[in-house]
């Protein structure tokens, strides 16, 4: 009877990691840890590391070409968000566009956002609103100046808050 033995894929050098919490210790106790896992990779003398935190592998990567083909061959793989019960609770079901994982609904989310809310089209037919609210709120400063001399910040932000929060009521 042969049994066949599972392969274990080929992952960068790294750092030796902890049977559960992987290298999370390590990294915890070496802040910032961008200048940790740099120090690593000068260690180790390589320009792609990995580094187990708990049971993810975080694959560092420094040189240009290789990080480009890294995400070449692997888009997709990074295109989506772990998907998590904090993720699901703080999405309300993964309605917001944020939190969606990669698929048809992250592709209908992101459409709608890129044509509806940050086109360039909606950023022109708001323009004005914007330069009334900041000709308000500069007006506000200058009065109370000439009045008293002292302006209140937080009331300047409040009252410029206020009037776009009710902007934005009319609008919906």
């Amino acid at each position: 009877m042969a049994y066949k033995i599972p392969l274990k894929r080929k992952l960068p050098p790294g750092p030796k990691p902890w049977p559960i919490v992987g290298n999370l210790p390590e990294m915890l106790a070496n802040e910032p840890t961008t200048r940790w896992i740099h120090k690593i990779m000068e260690e180790k003398n390589t320009e792609i590391a990995c580094i187990r935190l708990g049971n993810v592998h975080v694959i560092p990567v420094t040189c240009p070409t290789i990080a480009l083909e890294f995400l070449r061959k692997h888009d997709i793989d990074f295109a989506s968000r772990p998907v998590s019960m904090a993720s699901d609770i703080i999405s309300n079901g993964y309605l917001t566009s944020v939190f969606v994982p990669f698929g048809e609904q992250w592709k209908k989310m992101k459409n709608v956002v890129a044509n509806n809310l940050l086109s360039p089209r909606k950023h022109q037919w708001l323009q004005h609103k914007r330069n009334e609210e900041a000709d308000n709120l500069i007006f506000y400063v200058y009065n109370r100046c000439n009045n008293g001399g002292l302006v209140n910040v937080r009331i300047a932000t409040q009252h410029y808050c206020k009037k776009c929060n009710e902007y934005n009521e009319q609008v919906s």
